[in-house]
């Protein structure tokens, strides 16, 4: 189940359980105004986020700062990782970037006393924070891979809490919703028993119905589930009639009455 919810999340707009799956929510935004003002440390290297608490929904406007006296380089297209504190054992763990790249990019130049910025999202609760890996002394003009930078460092912004939020737990019912259509496909042109499985026609406030396949379906509760959507967002108790038995129709659809 774990696994279709994988494939499912590509076109969510959350999610703490395939992080490295998920579609960038913001892009490279090279040299950053946002950080006037945030000077960082001499002779550091500092990243820095614009909140220190964020819905589940909201978009992390992060900032690398170079207070060294030399230039530094970063990825050219991920700039971030993003590292959940586990509640367990207090340890960091690498979620992997909020952006997809097709390929890694030119190394970004930032100079003494500038900085560089990129957005992230943050789509679970719990404590989070921004990290990355720079070189120091590398080629201009190549990726990080091909720059043979002659030292590196890594830097991580200060822990940041994220919570859940009703838009997030809205994202995940819409793509639940969206999803009954395609669950209600059957063959007409079998001689079996099809549209036996019985799910909700809403995450929060919907009744019983029937459906051909509800593996896709099944990802999406379970994920509301994990988030805690049920407590933010609880069933509004509505009063629902037993579904009626549902057939495959000509049209290939699971349709109530066939």
């Amino acid at each position: 189940m774990r696994n279709s919810f994988l494939i499912a999340c590509l076109s969510l707009l959350l999610s703490g359980c395939a992080e490295r799956a998920l579609p960038a929510l913001g892009g490279d935004s090279g040299v950053d105004p946002r950080a006037d003002g945030q000077t960082g440390q001499p002779g550091k290297v500092t990243v820095t986020t614009n909140l220190m608490t964020y819905g589940t929904s909201q978009i992390t406007k992060g900032t690398v700062h170079n207070g060294t006296d030399h230039a530094i380089w970063l990825p050219g297209c991920a700039i971030f990782s993003r590292e959940m504190k586990d509640p367990s054992t207090g340890k960091w763990q690498d979620k992997g970037a909020d952006v997809i790249c097709g390929w890694e990019g030119e190394a970004v130049e930032v100079k003494p006393g500038a900085s560089h910025g990129q957005d992230a999202s943050f789509r679970k609760p719990g404590v989070w924070r921004l990290s990355l890996g720079y070189g120091t002394g590398c080629i201009k003009g190549k990726p990080m891979s091909e720059s043979n930078c002659t030292g590196k460092g890594a830097a991580a912004s200060p822990a940041v809490t994220v919570t859940l939020d009703k838009a997030t737990c809205e994202g995940v019912n819409k793509s639940y919703r969206a999803a009954l259509e395609p669950a209600k496909k059957c063959n007409p042109y079998i001689n079996m028993l099809q549209c036996q499985e019985q799910v909700a026609s809403d995450l929060s406030c919907g009744c019983p119905l029937f459906v051909q396949n509800r593996k896709t379906l099944d990802s999406y509760a379970e994920y509301w589930a994990t988030l805690g959507c049920h407590k933010l967002m609880p069933p509004c108790g509505i009063k629902c009639s037993p579904p009626a038995p549902a057939g495959c129709s000509k049209d290939g659809a699971c349709t109530t009455g066939k």
